[in-house]
């Protein structure tokens, strides 16, 4: 039975992959305007927030620390509704937004990885996510003129952080596990 649970861990796959996608999408079209981005952006973290909450209710009994995907699966999923649900006023308050998401998502990441076996990854994943959010928080000026770039970098990055993360911690028999989650 806990095998089958753990072999939902793919969500965690499709967080990557839809992060991969949205940066690219943000580099090649440079020219989305400001609320098409934003819209992108609300989506994007929708569906990656209902993955992680997937994610939680199937791997609840198996993982050490289901605070953690319950936390994460909810704050995309509370961010991206608020972005979805008022994409003028969140497209003037964008960098804040997306820095005080950035920074919470970083300080989730450092938590799970001082819970992890392997700590590298989620580690620099951590740190990659408090620098993006310092920038933005610290220079809103130069995030608002660099925007396309960095959120395009930023996604692409971190989605192919998620999935190495994600690939490394797959066991032979195709079964994830996330670190820190309990062995069965």
């Amino acid at each position: 039975m806990a095998q089958t649970r753990l072999n939902r861990g793919w969500t965690v796959g499709m967080k990557g992959g839809i992060a991969i996608l949205l940066g690219m999408a943000v580099l090649f079209f440079p020219g989305l305007a400001v609320v098409t981005l934003m819209t992108f952006l609300g989506l994007a973290l929708v569906i990656g927030g209902l993955f992680f909450l997937l994610g939680f209710v199937f791997n609840r009994g198996v993982v050490s620390q289901p605070a953690l995907w319950l936390s994460e699966g909810l704050l995309d999923l509370v961010v991206g509704a608020l972005i979805l649900s008022y994409p003028d006023i969140s497209a003037r308050i964008f960098i804040l937004i997306l820095g005080l998401w950035a920074l919470l998502m970083g300080k989730l990441y450092l938590i799970r990885s001082y819970f992890a076996h392997r700590k590298f990854l989620p580690v620099i994943n951590g740190l990659l996510v408090v620098a993006f959010a310092l920038l933005l928080l610290l220079n809103p000026e130069l995030g608002a003129r660099w925007l396309g770039l960095i959120i395009g970098l930023f996604l692409i990055i971190y989605g192919f952080l998620i999935l190495f993360n994600y690939f490394s911690f797959r066991r032979p028999l195709g079964i994830y596990r996330w670190p820190g989650d309990i062995e069965r």
